[in-house]
């Protein structure tokens, strides 16, 4: 964020951050209490579930943190739009002209969006997101949405693993020696029920995490695959109206994503020539793609060819 916001604005701006890890924190340690320490020993089951749900978990917390710590991108002060130049068999195909900023009174490139929030422009800016405290564009636009992944999947994991026990629970109340144990007070009475208020707890927070990432997990796929940005899907209520609409949606997902299942899952990023922050290209009908890496012109590679 910019220096020059009051530190009382830092901190409120980080606030939304708090339920978010409460959440995350919550129904790791529901499924670590209930499930995977019950008096029922270890069995494969939980192994099962323990290979899967714990490395979500800590992905969860990996990607959201550095979504929320990595700069998304912004345009520095004084940066100016390099000369038009024609395509050639090395140049992309830049769409647009760059806009100019009043507030920054700074020129920037295609997709940018000035944050009122960060106040700067942010490169390819898709929006301003409180619950990472940080705006989602260029740089971090890859592990805000495998962030959206694996909260999704994993707090569905720990919502079912949270019913399914709840639903095991036998009513009796074991101490310490597992023998069963009669209510003779209200504390007691109390005691009884604070596994399965607790189980519950953890099962509704789970549930409204999985259920609210869930779309927005869902939205944002819409928008990488249509090759948007929440902000242009504001403008462009058709995806096919953009100027960067292309209908190949598992090459607008690579360009984001990165090549290989491996890059999806990994937080990692590498700009490339489809998009680089401050130019973008697409094919079309003129165009073609050579060796997975470069835009050509179908026009200047028969001319050099003559």
């Amino acid at each position: 964020m910019n220096a020059n916001i009051p530190k009382y604005k830092k901190i409120l701006h980080l606030l939304p951050i708090l339920p978010v890890y409460i959440v995350i924190i919550s129904v790791t340690l529901g499924v670590t209490k209930f499930y995977m320490m019950d008096y029922n020993g270890f069995s494969l089951n939980k192994l099962f579930v323990g290979v899967i749900f714990y490395p979500m978990a800590f992905m969860v917390i990996l990607t959201h943190s550095l979504s929320m710590c990595k700069s998304p991108g912004y345009v520095q002060k004084g940066w100016t739009p390099p000369q038009k130049l024609e395509l050639s068999t090395e140049t992309p195909n830049e769409s647009e002209t760059p806009n100019f900023c009043k507030k920054c009174q700074n020129h920037r490139p295609p997709r940018a969006h000035h944050c009122k929030i960060c106040k700067k422009c942010v490169l390819k800016m898709d929006h301003h997101c409180p619950w990472v405290a940080n705006c989602v564009g260029f740089y971090n636009q890859k592990l805000f949405y495998q962030f959206l992944f694996f909260a999704t999947f994993g707090d569905m994991i720990g919502f079912i693993i949270l019913i399914s026990k709840f639903w095991d629970l036998d009513g009796d109340i074991k101490d310490s020696t597992a023998d069963v144990k009669k209510i003779t007070s209200v504390i007691e009475l109390i005691r009884a029920f604070v596994v399965p208020i607790s189980i519950i707890a953890c099962a509704v927070l789970a549930a409204t995490m999985t259920f609210s990432i869930g779309i927005l997990f869902i939205f944002q796929t819409k928008m990488i695959i249509y090759n948007q940005t929440t902000i242009e899907n504001h403008v462009y209520s058709n995806p096919k109206e953009s100027p960067w609409y292309f209908s190949n949606k598992m090459h607008n997902f690579k360009t984001v994503m990165g090549e290989t299942f491996l890059e999806w899952l990994t937080p990692s990023f590498k700009p490339n020539v489809y998009n680089s922050g401050f130019s973008y290209c697409k094919p079309d009908n003129n165009t073609i793609i050579q060796n997975g890496k470069a835009y050509y012109n179908l026009n200047d590679i028969e001319k050099s060819s003559i």
